[in-house]
This record gives C-alpha cells, sequence and structure tokens, in this order.
C-alpha cells in the first residue's frame, strides 16, 4: 500500500468488460425550455442545463420522501448531477476515499490536472 505521504500518481484506470460508458455531450435542448413565470420554488428543482421547471407528480413525490432538500452551492449541484445522471455513487465515493487518503498527487498529464484546477476554483467561488 502506498505512504499517504508519497506522491499518488493519477493513472488511466481500467475499465471493465461490458461497462456502461456515460455519454456526455452538450445539447441545445435544456436551452430551449421555457420557463413559466408562475413557476416558484419549492416545486422547482433545476436540471442539468441550470433551468428550472415544474415537478411532475412522481419527483414531486420522490423529493418528498427523500426530505425536500434545497442547496445553493455549486460543488453539491456539480456532484449531484454527476451522482444522478453520469457516475456510480460506489465509484464516486472511492475517488474521494482516494483523494483524502493520497491528497499529494503528482499528475501525469498537466493540461487535464490545469483544467482540474481551474474547475476547482469556479466550484469553490475563487474565481472573479
Amino acid at each position: 500500500m502506498p505512504n499517504a505521504n508519497m506522491p499518488h500518481t493519477h493513472l488511466p484506470t481500467a475499465i471493465p468488460p461490458g461497462a456502461i460508458l456515460p455519454n456526455i455531450k452538450t445539447t441545445k435542448a435544456s436551452a430551449d425550455i421555457k420557463i413559466p413565470a408562475s413557476a416558484k420554488a419549492p416545486n422547482d428543482v433545476k436540471i442539468l442545463g441550470r433551468e428550472k421547471m415544474k415537478l411532475g407528480r412522481e419527483n414531486t413525490s420522490l423529493r418528498a420522501r427523500s426530505g425536500n432538500i434545497d442547496v445553493n452551492d455549486p460543488l453539491v449541484s456539480f456532484l449531484y448531477d454527476l451522482l444522478r445522471d453520469h457516475l456510480a455513487p460506489g465509484l464516486v465515493e472511492r475517488l474521494v476515499q482516494e483523494a483524502v487518503t493520497y491528497p499529494n498527487v503528482m499528475y501525469t498529464n498537466g493540461y487535464i490536472a490545469k483544467y482540474c484546477q481551474d474547475l476547482a476554483a469556479r466550484l469553490r467561488g475563487e474565481t472573479t
């Protein structure tokens, strides 16, 4: 097991055979959603694209059963979308545990590392 004080190198993770990979594409559909003036919280929720729309009966029920949570935090919003639509929670948890256990990292791709630094700063509200 690597020492937590030694740099950890992020290497490509093996993708298991038959794995379903997320197909992340930007579409114009979310930009075309028109929001009625009558739509007001708490019956509004954000959807991918950060637009607001009225909750349907099924989603209203799920929202009530799961705690009627409202959060105003870009990082939580990003993680919520990631977990809900793109990545398995178990995978995200494993990556979080790895990041916490081995915070001193020597990256193999500086371009990706710089982009991740930019994303983290934006989600923390550290950019102007």
